[in-house]
């Protein structure tokens, strides 16, 4: 429903992009050390960074440890969650 307020927040754990690497688990803010390249969910932000949208076809959008999201009129459907990650596998499997 349009305006309304929805608060995230990340409670606990952690998560790797990188299977290879047993140093790169993080929390929710990513790995300072990488910055997403084009062809991950969110270029620009942390790889890694916890990540939400709305609907199948809505656009990602930076969790982080924490954020308020208000509910506008094109926004239709689930809400979903995902760590910032080369979905397509352009830059190797993670």
């Amino acid at each position: 429903m349009k305006g309304t307020c929805v608060e995230i927040q990340h409670i606990s754990g952690a998560w790797t992009s990188n299977p290879n690497n047993a140093d790169s688990w993080v929390g929710p803010e990513g790995d300072a050390r990488y910055v997403a390249k084009q062809g991950y969910l969110l270029h620009g932000a942390y790889e890694s960074a916890l990540l939400f949208k709305v609907g199948e076809n809505g656009r990602p959008r930076k969790v982080g440890r924490h954020t308020t999201y208000v509910h506008a009129d094109n926004d239709d459907g689930n809400l979903y969650f995902s760590i910032n990650d080369d979905a397509s596998d352009i830059y190797g499997v993670g």
